[in-house]
């Protein structure tokens, strides 16, 4: 096969035949750059100063980034501060407090009561002893018996009496399940009451009955209410 005679175009090469510039050497892409091409022309960059804008008073950027602002911390307060407003107040825990405080009082009496429980329980243990003492009779065994389920019932009131303080406590700290559970402990004492109350003469004074119902039905509407759900969203939402 012979091999072509004459000149030829191939691509790549430059210029073809016929247009202007054709003939003249192409310029290598590895080959040095002149010097003119590194001097500079027109405005050069120069950084801005420390607290100047950077990006514009546009929307998306008002200042230098790390720049401090109207009193602003350098990373991020101020663009919260300028692009989305002030942070929203947290919701006030005030009938949540005031509902622990209401169970609390309500159960420290609840302690008083079962530690009177417990000392009729050994009043009445030491009087039946006594008592067969000075009689020669046996009635300790009856006495031992209920003095014993006295001290049951003290001990029981005792421990329901520290448990609605541990839950009012929690209840403050935001746990919406301390909440709950106080809900459904006041409501069944309130119903209870009613039913003391609806049982009850109509000669007998209601004294105490009528305020431990009303604590109750306070605590029940108190943990209930929008701002005490607010409450424990925000708070389930910080932890």
């Amino acid at each position: 096969m012979s091999e072509p005679t004459g000149n030829y175009y191939a691509p790549g090469q430059g210029p073809m035949p016929g247009q202007p510039g054709y003939g003249e050497p192409i310029p290598s892409p590895w080959a040095p750059a002149s010097p003119a091409s590194y001097e500079p022309t027109g405005q050069q960059y120069a950084p801005p100063a420390y607290g100047t804008p950077r990006y514009g008073t546009g929307q998306y950027g008002t200042a230098q980034y790390g720049a401090p602002q109207n009193g602003a911390g350098p990373y991020g307060q101020q663009w919260q501060q300028f692009h989305y407003g002030p942070p929203a107040p947290r919701p006030s825990g005030a009938t949540v407090i005031t509902a622990a405080v209401i169970q609390i009082v309500q159960a420290s009496l609840f302690v008083l009561g079962a530690l009177a429980i417990l000392l009729v329980a050994d009043v009445v243990n030491n009087a039946g002893d006594e008592f067969d003492r000075q009689s020669g009779s046996d009635i300790s065994g009856t006495t031992d018996t209920l003095s014993r389920w006295v001290a049951v019932a003290g001990v029981l009131l005792l421990a329901a009496a520290v448990f609605m303080i541990v839950l009012a406590a929690l209840a403050i700290r935001g746990r919406r399940w301390a909440a709950i559970t106080s809900v459904v402990l006041q409501g069944l004492t309130a119903v209870t009451g009613l039913v003391g109350l609806a049982r009850s003469d109509s000669g007998d004074a209601p004294g105490i009955s009528v305020v431990f119902l009303l604590a109750s039905i306070a605590v029940v509407v108190l943990f209930l209410l929008p701002t005490s759900t607010a409450y424990f969203t925000a708070k389930a939402a910080g932890r």
